[in-house]
């Protein structure tokens, strides 16, 4: 059994944190928990698994006025080769409908905020809120659909990021009262993970979901 072990980052601070499993720690995804057991085909089991802690979260926004420059990225790092590639089916930058879709964006951009802003807006408006709860999809379901849950639009949007070698991943989170959600983000060089919700954005196209996030989760895992 593996559950997700929260930790402090730029959205949250974890404080009493207790388990009575085995923390594992994952370079590209964070840290979970282990409990193992063998147990026979026709066994029935009964048994309780936790991680207990505190945690207060912090709402991000982003001052994009104060990045003078767009450095180029380090092609050596951890970050940019972890997650500029293809994920599976899941997330899949070399798919053709991303690659035409990228490459129309990217023409019209004057950098990678502005492509990153235009794939978002784009994700937002071209495709719609699917399938929720029903696992995750294939990229292509996804397009063929012309849309899914939170965590499949988010791949879209990582997809259409990765094309042009940016790195971008999933947060994944829990809220208080047990629901889930996935957002993006994607990786400036010299300044950090930038939060994007295209989710969000698509159920209020008003809103902006760029370079903000509202606090309203427990990030478990990336």
């Amino acid at each position: 059994i593996f559950l997700p072990y929260p930790s402090n980052d730029q959205y949250q601070q974890i404080t009493d944190i207790s388990t009575d499993g085995e923390v594992l720690d994952f370079e590209d995804a964070g840290s979970y928990v282990a409990w193992y057991g063998e147990y026979d085909n026709e066994e029935k089991i009964d048994s309780s698994f936790s991680v207990t802690f505190r945690y207060r979260t912090y709402s991000v926004e982003v001052d994009f006025s104060v990045i003078e420059e767009i450095h180029p990225y380090d092609t050596t790092s951890a970050i940019w080769k972890n997650y500029t590639g293809k994920s599976g089916k899941y997330i899949d930058p070399e798919n053709r409908d991303i690659i035409k879709a990228a490459d129309r964006m990217w023409d019209q951009s004057e950098d990678i905020v502005d492509y990153a802003r235009r794939c978002y807006e784009y994700v937002a408006s071209r495709f719609q809120y699917l399938n929720p709860n029903t696992g995750i999809h294939t990229l292509e379901d996804n397009i063929r659909n012309g849309g899914g849950d939170c965590g499949n639009l988010s791949a879209i949007f990582i997809s259409l990021l990765r094309n042009k070698e940016i790195p971008a991943r999933t947060v994944n989170c829990i809220r208080p009262e047990g629901s889930f959600h996935v957002w993006s983000e994607f990786y400036l060089e010299g300044y950090g993970w930038i939060p994007v919700d295209v989710t969000y954005k698509n159920a209020d196209p008003s809103g902006d979901y760029f370079g903000t996030y509202p606090g309203d989760c427990i990030v478990v895992s990336y």
